[in-house]
């Protein structure tokens, strides 16, 4: 997606592979977006989408950036109610599910678990705020990965992370894997129902499967 208005709703990403060239060798080059890549959109809206299991595919000299949603250039948008699960790349790297470039972009009741060689958002420029997600079970990678930017996060989770839980982000109301400066955070299990939707256990154990 380039420029003018793009509007993504109630779709289902599944198992799409994004390469660096037409060839599909993708030798030292960069990837971006399993799923969905945007660059220079000024109103962009991702809601109520499911991505699960897409690939950036490359060798090990490439740049793997949004395993599921790559967000670059001077886009303004939101990304809320959508699950992403199990989405990667081949090689180990510093990439996320969620890589946020550039431009402004809120992310809003969102889950990201369960990456393959990755953080669950990685955040190297523009602005980013997070609130009310989940960010768990992410493999070689952080919850957020924040590079040279600080991302602004309330009312969120990131546990079971293996690298940590929020990198270099103001963090408040939340619950992290790590013991986070800031106003009402903790560092306790959210005791999670199960690892599928990651619904968190009510005291009476009410709680309806699906996300």
């Amino acid at each position: 997606l380039n420029g003018g208005v793009a509007t993504v709703t109630g779709c289902r990403f599944c198992a799409n592979v994004a390469h660096a060239d037409t060839d599909g060798n993708s030798i030292g080059g960069f990837v971006r977006g399993g799923a969905i890549h945007v660059q220079s959109v000024p109103q962009l809206l991702v809601a109520d989408c499911l991505f699960f299991t897409n690939l950036v595919y490359g060798d090990l000299a490439s740049t793997h950036l949004g395993d599921a949603i790559s967000v670059a250039g001077a886009t303004t948008g939101a990304i809320r109610r959508c699950v992403l699960v199990g989405n990667g790349s081949p090689w180990a790297g510093n990439d996320g599910q969620i890589d946020i470039e550039g431009g402004t972009v809120g992310i809003t009741n969102v889950l990201v678990a369960q990456g393959v060689y990755g953080s669950a958002i990685r955040h190297t420029g523009g602005e980013l705020t997070l609130n009310h997600c989940t960010l768990a079970d992410n493999a070689a990678g952080w919850g957020l990965y924040g590079l040279t930017v600080t991302a602004q996060v309330w009312n969120s989770i990131a546990w079971a992370n293996s690298l940590g839980g929020f990198s270099n982000a103001a963090v408040t109301y939340s619950d992290s894997q790590e013991i986070q400066v800031g106003d009402g955070n903790k560092n306790m299990d959210p005791v999670f129902a199960d690892t599928n939707y990651y619904h968190l256990s009510s005291k009476h154990g009410y709680y309806a499967d699906g996300y």
